[in-house]
């Protein structure tokens, strides 16, 4: 089976209704997130490639060239070889929006023919990257099914993560905490007593575009500290529109030390689903991530989601300890050129291509 494919620059030229339509229950698949990521990211360039059978789109694709890996890479050799790569030659990301908003990898494939539709988006993709220098195709946030499909057209390279989550079983936040292990509950105590003693409290607001400054520094902390220049901050006017444009869709913890903004964590959720998306902390307080994470969790349990992402690789052990599962999520590459393809196999090797959005919490 063949698809007709066609590949639109502009986001007016998508049909609303089809394209929501096919997104329907998708987390943030919807039009109004896509226009979102564009209003608030002006370099934030996409691509959409649609897949029609018979005059109906039945598939779909976003993809934007980015300079920014979004990695952390501790070898400061393949940091900077990685760094000036993607200064001349940038990605091509199929991704449903910048900066790690919402972590999901923009396809959606009809079911029982997800390897041709593959073939079929693979190709438009490699018709895109022929527009500019262009290193790697990359396709992140990639659930089993997709692997698989991805897998089976034999054209890209894969690499396994394993997202955690935790799936809400609870009335509330306190009938959550009496379930956790004995062991567990006492770790929550005792952050809770040592942030109480260093005067951290949390407030959630929809109020927050005046900190975007302070946001901006306590997320170049978290780079600092991961050794990560591959990543781009949100500007001033992201927080700006966020504020207005997703006050059902998201909420803002901050953490006071007096009047001090020693943290944030900024929340999105759709489909009954909760989803950290930013997180910035001054690390001269000790406790300030615990506190964000557990009135992550609290917001999450107690407004009824029926899952809560808790991201990639940081803080594993705190989270399985709250109860977070694993879940499998992939990464797959590929490069137009042969000779970036033999570089991304060697630059990969041993490297932790977790985001660093979802690491920031590895030593709270």
């Amino acid at each position: 089976m063949s698809y007709d494919v066609k590949i639109i620059n502009r986001i007016e030229d998508i049909n609303e209704g089809e394209w929501d339509a096919l997104g329907a229950g998708v987390p943030c698949g919807s039009l109004g997130w896509t226009r979102f990521a564009l209003d608030a990211s002006p370099d934030f360039q996409p691509c959409f490639i649609l897949l029609y059978e018979g005059g109906r789109l039945v598939g779909r694709a976003t993809a934007a060239f980015n300079k920014q890996h979004g990695m952390s890479i501790p070898s400061p050799i393949k940091r900077m070889v990685v760094d000036n790569l993607l200064t001349r030659f940038p990605l091509l990301q199929c991704q449903a929006a910048p900066a790690n908003l919402t972590c999901m990898s923009s396809l959606i494939l009809p079911e029982g023919n997800e390897v041709e539709a593959m073939r079929c988006i693979t190709t438009a993709l490699h018709q895109i990257a022929r527009l500019r220098p262009t290193s790697f195709i990359a396709l992140g946030w990639l659930t089993e099914a997709e692997q698989r499909a991805i897998a089976q057209t034999g054209l890209y390279h894969t690499q396994a993560h394993n997202e955690t989550v935790l799936v809400n079983r609870w009335a509330n936040f306190d009938e959550y905490v009496q379930t956790l292990s004995k062991t567990a509950r006492k770790d929550y105590r005792q952050h809770t007593n040592h942030a109480r003693k260093m005067g951290i409290r949390i407030e959630e607001t929809r109020q927050f575009a005046q900190y975007a400054d302070q946001f901006q520094a306590l997320m170049g902390n978290v780079d600092a500290h991961y050794q990560n220049n591959g990543s781009a901050i949100p500007s001033r006017a992201f927080f700006e529109l966020a504020e207005r444009e997703l006050a059902d869709s998201g909420a803002m913890l901050l953490a006071w030390v007096g009047d001090t903004l020693a943290g944030f964590g900024y929340l999105l959720h759709d489909q009954g689903i909760l989803k950290p998306s930013l997180l910035g902390k001054d690390y001269r307080y000790q406790y300030v991530y615990f506190e964000i994470f557990y009135a992550m969790l609290r917001y999450g349990i107690d407004n009824g989601f029926r899952l809560i992402r808790g991201g990639v690789g940081g803080a594993y052990q705190f989270k399985t300890s709250l109860g977070f599962e694993n879940r499998p999520t992939y990464t797959a590459y590929t490069s137009p050129s042969p000779v970036f393809g033999w570089i991304g196999t060697r630059l990969t090797r041993g490297m932790n291509a977790d985001s660093l959005r979802e690491q920031a919490g590895v030593e709270a």
